[in-house]
């Protein structure tokens, strides 16, 4: 095939692989044709590119000092220390004013005595009882 149909199909995009690689090893060739030296430098760009990245994705490790890696992070290590301290004392303050499990509160008040607590409810139940005649005349009265 010729390099002028392999540069019009590649122009077209429709190149496989192979001749993208026959393409780039012709143009990296002293002898070009003068009517294609115009495409030399795609091509060579192609193929420096393509090193570059090959460079730049080198996969080893890189060492971070700690007084880095602390100067990158302290804002967010400060603001989970700030959110860690902030739950503590939430969870304090709730505990301590949570009344006991076997508490009662009666008009405001809280009671943990049980005798006690009889006692005020029996004395608020009194409060709000109504007799047979109260409710009567509640009920049929205009």
């Amino acid at each position: 095939m010729k390099i002028e149909d392999l540069l019009e199909r590649y122009f077209e995009g429709t190149t496989d692989g192979q001749e993208e690689a026959t393409l780039r090893r012709y143009f990296r060739q002293a002898n070009v044709a003068p009517e294609l030296e115009i495409y030399r430098p795609l091509f060579n760009y192609i193929d420096v590119e393509r090193e570059n990245h090959l460079r730049s994705t080198d996969t080893t490790p890189r060492r971070v000092s700690l007084r880095a890696f602390v100067r990158k992070y302290t804002w967010q290590l400060a603001a989970s220390v700030t959110l860690l301290l902030g739950m503590a004392g939430g969870i304090a303050i709730y505990e301590s004013h949570r009344p006991a499990s076997d508490s009662v509160w009666i008009d405001g008040v809280c009671y943990t005595q049980e005798t006690l607590v009889r006692q005020q409810a029996q004395l608020a139940f009194q409060d709000v009882s109504f007799s047979q005649e109260d409710i009567f005349n509640e009920l049929f009265t205009e």
